[in-house]
């Protein structure tokens, strides 16, 4: 079973797990065993990454276009992206994960 939770923002982050809880408890499955999230997983299409990072620039958070461009970055081949940019692959990983201070 997939629960997608298609919440709002920062803002009401606290509400929206609120509500994860309640609906878990509502649909009895306490007991299940919840596994993270990986966008990287579902990133291996033009139109999804389009969509995505476009919805992250729509939340205006640096943080968080960083963390989607690692993201991207690794669904696409981080060595491969990094070669095309003129990069070296460990620079460009640096740069682009979620510990990244934008300057």
């Amino acid at each position: 079973m997939v629960i997608a939770l298609c919440g709002g923002d920062k803002s009401s982050q606290t509400r929206d797990i609120k509500l994860a809880h309640q609906l878990v408890r509502e649909l009895g499955i306490m007991n299940t065993t919840l596994s993270d999230f990986d966008p990287v997983t579902y990133l291996d299409d033009k139109d999804v990454i389009a969509e995505y990072i476009f919805q992250v620039i729509e939340g205006g958070d640096t943080e968080e276009m960083l963390i989607a461009l690692g993201h991207i970055a690794e669904a696409r081949g981080m060595g491969r992206i990094a070669q095309s940019a003129g990069l070296i692959r460990e620079s460009s990983h640096e740069t682009l994960t979620s510990d990244a201070q934008p300057s």
